[in-house]
C-alpha cells in the first residue's frame, strides 16, 4: 500500500510535532503503550502521540531514548536485529564501520564505472523524467536525486552536497538544474580522487571533508544536499547544526536518508528541534523499495564478479538488493525513507 504524506493508515501510530506534521509509524503489532496519569488520547482504534512523548525504548537495543516533557510512554517489543545492525547502534562504531567501509568499496569498484552509491526512486506509473542517452543507464538512482534537487530552484546558486559517494548526483545536477557552483565533499580520499577524474565540470569541485565538521565558513551557500548518508554519521544533531551554519538566511537544505523504525521518533525529533524548518517532507519508502528492483540485476552482477564470496550476502543486504535483509526491511516496514526540505530562517535584523 502506498503512503501518502501525512497520511494516517488504519492502525498506525500518528506522531504530531509541534508544527502539526503528522508521521507514520509502520509495523504496529511492534509497538506498546504505557500511558500516564494524564490518559490516553485516541480515536477510531488509533493511538495518537503528541508532541509530548517521553520516552521511546527498544528492548534489546540499549537505552530508553528520551524526548522531552510527555503524556506517554512507547515501548518496542523486541525485534530480531542481526549483528552488523545492532553493531551500528553505536556511534562509534557506526563512524569506524564506514570510514573503512567506502574507501574499500571504492577500490573494488575501479573499472566499473559506478558513479552511484545511493538507493534509487520509481514511481507508479514510471516517473519518466527526460535523460540524456549516457545518463539512461543510471536512470533509477539519478531519479532519487531528482526527486530531492527539484524541491528548491537550484539555477544560479551556490550549491554544497555533504557526502557525494562518487559523483553521479553531483555531476547530473550540475548539468541540468544548473547552479552557478555546486561544492560537493566526501569524507572517502580515494572517492574524491576518483570524482575529480571522472566528473570534470566547469563550476563543480570535489574536495574531501567531514560532514560533522564542514570545512566552510558561516552563510557560505544557498543550498546544501544531503542524499542517504547522514545514518552514517556518529552525532546527526551535530550535523544539522553545521548545515545551518553554512547555509546563508533563507537557504535550503534539500536532504533524504533511511532509518530503521525503532530509530523514527529519534529522527524525527532530531529534524524538527534543528535550527531549520520543515517545509516539506514525504515518506517516499515505497518509490525507494521500487527503484531497488530496477537496479538489482547491476547490483546482483558487481557483487558476484567484484567481490569475495564470504563478502557477498552482506553486501547484498546492504545494497538493497530484493530478498536480502535492506530491501526486505523495507519492503515489511521496519525500515522508513524519508525526503525533507528545510529552510534557514531568514535573517530578522
Amino acid at each position: 500500500m502506498d503512503r501518502a504524506p501525512y497520511h494516517l493508515r488504519p492502525g498506525c501510530v500518528k506522531y504530531t510535532p509541534t508544527a502539526g506534521r503528522q508521521y507514520d509509524v509502520l509495523d504496529p503489532p511492534k509497538w506498546s503503550f504505557q500511558e500516564s496519569e494524564r490518559g490516553r488520547a485516541g480515536t477510531g482504534g488509533c493511538h495518537i502521540l503528541p508532541h509530548s512523548i517521553r520516552s521511546v525504548s527498544h528492548h534489546g537495543c540499549g537505552p530508553v531514548k528520551r524526548f522531552g516533557r510527555g503524556i506517554a510512554q512507547l515501548q518496542f517489543q523486541a525485534l530480531p536485529m542481526d549483528p552488523l545492525e545492532y553493531l551500528l547502534t553505536f556511534p562509534a562504531a557506526r563512524r569506524a564501520v564506514w570510514r573503512r567501509f567506502y574507501p574499500y568499496f571504492t577500490r573494488k569498484m575501479r573499472g566499473k564505472d559506478v558513479v552511484f552509491l545511493n538507493y534509487a526512486f520509481e514511481t507508479s506509473p514510471p516517473l519518466g523524467i527526460a535523460l540524456d542517452r549516457t545518463d539512461e543507464p543510471d536512470r533509477a538512482w539519478i531519479q532519487l536525486y531528482h526527486h530531492v534537487a527539484s524541491q528548491d530552484d537550484l539555477a544560479g546558486r551556490e550549491v554544497l552536497e555533504v557526502s557525494c559517494g562518487h559523483g553521479g548526483g553531483a555531476s547530473w545536477v550540475m548539468r541540468t538544474m544548473k547552479p552557478a557552483r555546486y561544492t560537493a565533499v566526501d569524507l572517502n580520499l580515494e572517492g574524491i580522487q576518483f570524482c575529480q577524474q571522472r566528473h570534470a565540470l566547469p563550476g563543480l569541485v570535489f574536495r574531501q571533508g567531514d560532514a560533522q565538521a564542514l570545512p566552510f565558513t558561516d552563510a557560505s551557500f544557498d543550498v546544501v544536499i544531503n542524499v542517504e548518508a547522514s545514518h552514517c554519521y556518529p552525532d546527526f544533531p551535530g550535523f544539522l547544526r553545521e548545515v545551518a551554519r553554512v547555509l546563508k538566511p533563507g537557504g535550503c537544505f534539500l536532504y533524504a536518508d533511511l532509518r530503521f523504525h525503532y530509530q523514527y521518533y529519534q529522527w524525527i525529533q532530531d529534524v524538527e528541534t534543528a535550527p531549520l524548518v520543515v517545509e516539506r517532507t514525504r515518506d517516499i519508502t515505497d518509490e525507494v523499495c521500487r527503484g531497488m528492483r530496477c537496479n538489482a540485476a547491476r547490483f546482483e552482477g558487481l557483487v558476484r564478479d567484484t567481490l569475495p564470496w564470504w563478502l557477498r550476502r552482506t553486501m547484498r543486504g546492504i545494497l538493497g538488493v530484493p530478498g536480502y535483509v535492506l530491501h526486505e526491511k523495507m519492503r515489511t516496514g521496519k525500515m522508513v525513507y524519508r525526503s525533507w526540505l528545510l529552510r534557514k530562517p531568514a535573517s530578522t535584523s
